[in-house]
């Protein structure tokens, strides 16, 4: 969970910095999602509407946390990155510009080279790639 804060706080306050770089990069807006339980899982049988790890139904409990309100562009997370692997952390994923479903749609299936525009949201990076 700290590690998770400390990126987000990153995020927010790498504006000033992404701004004067000439990225350009809206404040970063977070909402606070409270803590609560959910029931998670699947009621379906499985192999007809459910996979075998979706069941059986169990309650989870999470934590209070922040969450950004929009997705975190590619140049946003290209300075993290930077910043985290000048400072000595390690990613599993460098992660690319989003491409968008006209791009997928218009070249069929996926594509692993982005977009090229840093406006567009990252993709191609983990869970514990924005944990480090």
């Amino acid at each position: 969970m700290l590690k998770r804060y400390f990126i987000y706080t990153l995020l927010s306050l790498s504006i000033y910095t992404l701004s004067y770089a000439g990225i350009n990069a809206d404040r970063v807006e977070m909402l606070y999602i409270r803590s609560g339980s959910f029931s998670m899982g699947s009621l379906s049988k499985i192999g007809m509407f459910a996979d075998e790890d979706e069941a059986p139904v169990s309650e989870v409990d999470i934590d209070a946390f922040y969450m950004s309100k929009y997705e975190i562009s590619y140049a946003q997370w290209k300075y993290v990155y930077n910043w985290a692997i000048t400072n000595g952390y390690e990613f599993d994923n460098r992660g690319r510009a989003g491409a968008s479903y006209y791009i997928i749609a218009t070249e069929g299936g996926g594509n692993d080279m982005g977009t090229m525009d840093e406006n567009h949201p990252v993709v191609g990076i983990n869970w514990y790639d924005t944990e480090k």
